[in-house]
């Protein structure tokens, strides 16, 4: 007994000093309960002699009856001792386990509130509930809550939680306190909406997360033609509570919404929602929303940056030729309308990266778009993403996705993106750690299964890759999603089967034909298979198909490859203005470490 938890003990000792990973801990403990049986049966049946090692001798008559009570009770009571010794010990490894969330959730809160200068004031804005009988007045509920998280965020006198952080905790039932802590805010505001005809009543509460005392409460009965008035009025309660200033006139409005149609609102609140839940069908009726606000409100900007966005989204379904035009037009008019519209900037910066490659006319709309404070985030994930990373700005697209996440930290996408990042720089156990995260936050992201699973693969964790793909088959609807079969081929590779990789690959040519981000998943797979030429072909439909993975595309294979100093794949490069003489008119330069080509993220 002594021995085990001495081994256990030094294993906790030798684990950090020689650098050796966590599991080595794990591993120790399994061979100690192994173990276990294997030395009580050997004690049994033999003992240490002056002579040596001997059976046990028997006495006199005994036989085989020499397992007596008392021998039952001292056996019973030496696995008791080590049943403790390795449940203590699982307890201390979960604990480890545990702290490691903790620290995180405590690292979040942290930065969070790292960046606010002396006596600023954090809080996040839940989405309200919809109280209404009628359920299909959640698009509302939502929407109000919604546009005073934009007004204060846009104040710049309050750190605002974004958006995707704060709606994480819609329909569940959590602490405020504990809200408070994951978020890193000081103040938590809910509240509900209750829509019947032309009336709605709306309540709201400002809570110390600290504490959960309410600093502020109030209701609100009005007519619906009322809705801006009340929701201005919300905004400045909130600000008068939270005693920081203003920053506006006492005649300027807190809340902007750019209409004074309420229909027209009511029908951009309506699109707002369904774009939520991003798909062929939703994203379908985000556009039949915006045209219809736009219909009762030709005047009215936002929803034609939603409706740009919108279709920059869709050209992942729709033909490029049809999406990108129509996105062209909405944002052209949002921005005549208002040329500060952070929507149609960014859906504008998007577009002309995607079909004009103009970098540095891209850069000018990112950066124009990035001070609409509502949308930062989602503004600064794409920002590193399609612009900063690709021309390997890595330390300024790190810098802005640490920002991003203290601002909106359970949003999985930008650890997805910072772990990519960290991949192609090499680090790779950091990256796999990024990847548990953005699962663990969003159990359903394709993006996070598929990078955690070509992490796995490079770090050589082929146990790991072939579990995750095992659980992905319940995970995503039964069967192995055609997104995590590139990653399957990898793992095929990685073990010698290089028979089931090539069947394996052929199922993704399959599936390309009618999945939609499969393109340059095929051309990583064939370029593991070493058909450069198959693979240079799938690249260059990935770029004109516009899928987001190519446009890192020096990130993620180091130049001086036969991939890399193949002409075709160079003409690829050229059309993207990512090969040398573009990059030096930009006056940058790209440096890359070893990720291997399947260390990227999925389409988003």
């Amino acid at each position: 007994m002594g021995l085990a938890w001495a081994v256990l003990e030094a294993s906790e000792v030798m684990a950090p000093r020689f650098g050796l990973p966590d599991e080595f801990k794990t591993v120790v403990l399994a061979f100690v309960t192994v173990g276990f049986p294997i030395a009580l049966v050997c004690a049994w049946r033999y003992e240490i002699t002056p002579e040596g090692i001997r059976r046990t001798r028997e006495e006199p008559g005994e036989g085989n009856a020499r397992l007596t009570p008392a021998r039952v009770a001292e056996i019973l009571a030496i696995i008791g001792l080590v049943a403790g010794v390795v449940y203590l010990y699982g307890v201390r490894l979960r604990g480890e386990a545990t702290s490691t969330v903790a620290a995180e959730t405590t690292e979040r809160a942290a930065s969070f509130t790292a960046g606010s200068t002396a006596g600023e004031r954090s809080i996040a804005v839940l989405p309200f509930v919809n109280m209404s009988d009628d359920p299909g007045n959640e698009y509302f509920s939502d929407g109000v809550s919604e546009e005073i998280l934009d007004a204060l965020a846009n104040l710049g006198t309050i750190r605002v939680a974004a958006r995707t952080s704060s709606f994480s905790f819609k329909g569940r039932n959590v602490d405020i306190r504990d809200i408070g802590l994951q978020l890193g805010v000081q103040t938590v505001m809910e509240g509900s909406v209750r829509k019947a005809g032309n009336r709605v009543r709306i309540t709201a509460q400002l809570i110390d997360s600290l504490n959960g005392y309410h600093l502020w409460s109030g209701t609100y009965d009005r007519d619906l033609v009322d809705i801006f008035a009340v929701q201005d009025e919300i905004a400045r309660s909130i600000v008068e509570a939270l005693h920081v200033p203003l920053g506006l006139s006492a005649e300027a409005a807190v809340v902007e919404v750019g209409t004074s149609n309420v229909e027209a609102y009511n029908a951009y609140l309506r699109g707002l929602h369904t774009f939520q839940t991003i798909g062929p069908e939703t994203l379908g009726s985000t556009i039949e929303f915006m045209k219809r606000a736009i219909e009762l409100d030709p005047g009215y900007a936002a929803p034609y940056g939603m409706l740009a966005s919108s279709y920059m989204v869709a050209s992942l379904w729709l033909p490029r030729e049809t999406a990108f035009p129509a996105a062209k037009e909405a944002f052209d008019r949002a921005l005549e309308l208002d040329p500060g519209q952070g929507m149609a900037l960014f859906a504008k910066a998007q577009y002309v990266t995607l079909t004009d490659w103009d970098w540095l006319e891209a850069k000018k709309y990112f950066d124009l778009a990035m001070r609409d404070k509502s949308n930062s985030t989602v503004v600064a994930f794409w920002y590193a993403t399609l612009h900063l990373a690709p021309l390997g700005l890595v330390d300024q697209a790190q810098t802005l996705l640490s920002e991003a996440a203290a601002r909106d930290p359970l949003d999985s996408r930008i650890k997805i993106l910072a772990g990519t990042l960290a991949l192609f720089e090499g680090r790779l156990e950091w990256a796999k750690g990024q990847f548990q995260l953005a699962l663990q936050l969003d159990e359903k992201s394709l993006q996070a299964a598929s990078a955690l699973c070509n992490a796995y693969v490079a770090t050589g964790d082929l146990a790991g890759a072939r579990l995750l793909l095992d659980e992905s088959r319940s995970r995503f609807g039964g069967q192995l999603h055609p997104w995590l079969l590139a990653c399957r081929a990898h793992t095929e590779l990685a073990t010698g089967e290089v028979g089931a990789a090539l069947q394996t690959y052929q199922e993704l040519e399959q599936a390309a034909a009618s999945h939609d981000g499969l393109l340059f998943f095929a051309g990583d797979v064939a370029l593991s298979l070493r058909k450069i030429d198959q693979a240079i072909d799938w690249y260059a439909r990935s770029v004109e198909a516009g899928e987001v993975a190519m446009v890192m595309a020096r990130l993620r294979h180091p130049p001086g490859t036969p991939l890399t100093l193949h002409p075709a794949y160079q003409a690829i490069l050229q059309r993207m203005r990512l090969d040398d003489a573009s990059l030096a008119e930009l006056g940058v330069s790209i440096h890359t470490s070893p990720g291997g080509p399947s260390a990227g993220v999925g389409p988003s």
